[in-house]
């Protein structure tokens, strides 16, 4: 039997919520052509133990979707709530695909052999489809650009309706 818990968080604190420009704490690439960069990290572990119903051990691994430190801002460009909004699309589609992971998770048939294995392969194709699905973004909304406001409208729409289903989002709601 397997549980599942999902944990967010942003700058090494828990929970989920709108990021504002003061979370860009890291260091800006001078060099890059974009205003601002958002780095996420999606792990797993295999979390606190726990017992079922009639006190069997169950495994209950965890996912953590965190919004890095790094990330970070040129302040001296214009910080439109616009880009903002885009740059929270990026860690959203992370969370997205951590609640994908959690589905496949409650799916799966566990055992203590295939425990770690299993894990790590679902874990690694749900990074590889969200580093996809980070392209994707970046190439349909333009990174961000105004001319590409429909686009960015319905991705925001796209994310909104999906985290709306996640239980990690939903207990700090949107």
């Amino acid at each position: 039997m397997c549980a599942f818990a999902q944990k967010v968080s942003i700058n090494g604190k828990e929970g989920y919520r709108q990021l504002s420009w003061e979370d860009f704490k890291g260091k800006v690439d001078k060099a890059s052509p974009f205003t601002a960069v958002t780095h996420w990290f999606l792990s797993w572990n295999e979390g606190k133990p726990a017992k079922d119903a009639h006190g069997k051990p169950v495994l209950q691994p965890e996912v953590e979707v965190s919004f890095m430190g790094d990330s970070w801002v040129n302040k001296k460009r214009d910080l439109s709530p616009e880009l903002l909004r885009h740059e929270q699309g990026h860690f959203d589609i992370a969370l997205v695909c951590a609640a994908e992971l959690a589905k496949q998770v409650k799916a799966a048939s566990f055992t203590a052999k295939n425990f770690e294995p299993l894990m790590n392969k679902l874990f690694d194709a749900a990074y590889d489809k969200c580093a996809r699905l980070q392209e994707q973004y970046d190439a349909e909304t333009g990174h961000g650009c105004e001319e590409h406001d429909a686009d960015q409208q319905r991705w925001n729409s796209f994310l909104a309706q999906q985290l709306s289903n996640s239980p990690a989002v939903a207990l700090n709601t949107l």
